[in-house]
C-alpha cells in the first residue's frame, strides 16, 4: 500500500508542479531601439606620416570599397596628432570606452567603444 502510494505521489508531481513562464516578445520588433550602440575604432597611421586616423566599424556589413574612416558634419577626414586626442574627441562625442582588443594576426589593436542611445 504504501508503494502504490508512493508511486501515485510520484506520478502527480508533475502536474502539481508550475514551471517559471517566459512573456511572449512584443509582436513589433522592428520597434525596439537599444539604449547603447558599440563600435570598434582602429587607428590608421600613414607609412611616412604623423598623424592618426580612425576607421570605425558599427557592426554593419560595409562592401569592400566602404570607407569608414571617421569624419566631421562637413565630410572631412578627421585627424589627430596622437591617439589620446582621438580618443578624448570620442570622449567629447559621447563615447565610453569598454576594453582593447588584440589581433594576432597583424599585432594591431583595436578599441571597443559604447555610446547610450538618447531617447
Amino acid at each position: 500500500m504504501k508503494k502504490l502510494l508512493l508511486l501515485v505521489a510520484i506520478g502527480m508531481l508533475p502536474c502539481l508542479t508550475k514551471a517559471q513562464s517566459v512573456n511572449a516578445a512584443p509582436a513589433d520588433t522592428a520597434a525596439y531601439t537599444p539604449a547603447e550602440t558599440y563600435c570598434v575604432v582602429t587607428p590608421t597611421r600613414p607609412i611616412f606620416g604623423q598623424t592618426v586616423s580612425l576607421d570605425v566599424d558599427y557592426g554593419k556589413t560595409n562592401e569592400p570599397d566602404d570607407d569608414t574612416t571617421l569624419r566631421d558634419s562637413n565630410g572631412k577626414k578627421l585627424k589627430f596628432n596622437t591617439l589620446a586626442q582621438a580618443f578624448n574627441y570620442l570622449a567629447q562625442q559621447g563615447g565610453l570606452f569598454v576594453n582593447t582588443l588584440r589581433y594576432s594576426a597583424d599585432e594591431s589593436s583595436r578599441y571597443l567603444f559604447r555610446r547610450k542611445i538618447e531617447k
